[in-house]
């Protein structure tokens, strides 16, 4: 377990905000950990599932983020679906 800072954008946000995250984290958890303070308070709650993007791509909820190679100051994207 290594703790793994990335900056994150949520949904049309225009900034950026730093997380500190696990690269043990599955992709699911680290969206959760990311939208845990914004949902509600600076976005919208809705009722749909959020992606987690990092370099283009969407990642798969159910890997790590050491496994989709997600590094330290990394950016990630987190939309609603």
């Amino acid at each position: 377990m290594a703790v793994l800072p990335v900056q994150v954008a949520v949904d049309r946000e225009l900034f950026l905000r730093l997380v500190l995250l696990d690269d043990t984290d599955s992709v699911e958890e680290a969206a959760r950990k990311i939208t845990d303070r914004i949902l509600g308070a600076f976005v919208p709650v809705r009722e749909q599932p959020l992606t987690v993007s990092h370099q283009g791509r969407v990642l798969d909820p159910g890997l790590s983020l050491g496994a989709c190679q997600v590094g330290p100051m990394d950016v990630l994207r987190v939309a609603y679906a």
